[in-house]
């Protein structure tokens, strides 16, 4: 029985061995790196009579968290989910992004949180370069994933070195990737705006008036009544809330001239 020698064993796409009583998860199995650091451990336990060293010991017990991408995207949406909401209770359009972001990593919910590498990252982003993503779009995305580990490193789930190694890849830069630009939006002419009016019913034009002339978002204005506008001046204004950047301690007040006043009345 001396001469035996564990061997490399796979468990749900994880490669481990076990030695001395434990388990000890190496990375995805099938990988080169994978065989390599197999082969490394082996040697440490065989060159010290058949033990880990207690240096080798401290490594391996740093390279697993313990916990899979499945269960990091799981309680990081769940956690969304509670963060992105509206004063009323309605989850924001940020949950559809987050989502849309972590859909990848779905293909790698088996494996440990920190076998998930910058190489799997950029695997990643380059499935949506190749899928015509725009650039900003995949930008945007590759950091929502570096914030979800953010997030499980915070929770004990991710090690440090992990999320540090995904803050390593660089963003794409507008004309320095094969990714697809997309051209600037700029704000729709005035005369285009007013030709909507055959189009709508009253009260929807009264509402693009009214935006037009305070540059309030639709959602601010579909929420005010009559009650919370102050009249007393020549310019009325009303203070709100609750609007987009309130969560920061920003505060936010629109103001009715003429124009907007007579379409208010």
């Amino acid at each position: 029985m001396r001469s035996y020698i564990p061997k490399l064993r796979r468990d749900k796409g994880r490669g481990f061995v076990e030695l001395d009583g434990k388990r000890i998860y190496l990375g995805t199995f099938g990988a080169n790196e994978t065989r390599d650091k197999y082969e490394q451990l082996i040697g440490d336990w065989l060159s010290n009579g058949r033990t880990l060293p207690a240096s080798t010991s401290a490594t391996i017990s740093s390279r697993d968290s313990g916990y899979t991408i499945g269960d990091l995207i799981s309680q990081y949406l769940k956690y969304c989910e509670s963060y992105y909401q509206s004063p009323d209770g309605v989850v924001t359009s940020q949950l559809n992004v987050i989502e849309n972001s972590l859909a990848p990593l779905s293909d790698y919910k088996h494996l440990p949180c920190d076998t998930f590498s910058p190489i799997a990252l950029r695997t990643i982003r380059d499935k949506w370069i190749a899928s015509s993503l725009a650039r900003t779009t995949i930008n945007k995305y590759v950091g929502t994933i570096c914030k979800a580990f953010k997030w499980g490193c915070g929770h004990s789930m991710v090690l440090p070195e992990t999320y540090q190694g995904l803050l390593c890849v660089e963003s794409l830069r507008k004309g320095r990737s094969e990714a697809r630009e997309t051209e600037k939006v700029i704000p729709a002419p005035v005369d285009s705006i007013f030709l909507l009016e055959p189009y709508v019913s009253k009260p929807v034009w009264a509402l693009l008036q009214l935006q037009l002339y305070c540059g309030a978002r639709s959602g601010e204005l579909c929420g005010l009544r009559g009650c919370d506008i102050n009249t007393s001046g020549e310019v009325w204004s009303v203070s709100l809330e609750q609007h987009k950047t309130s969560y920061r301690g920003k505060a936010r007040t629109l103001y009715f001239g003429s124009k907007a006043q007579g379409i208010w009345s």
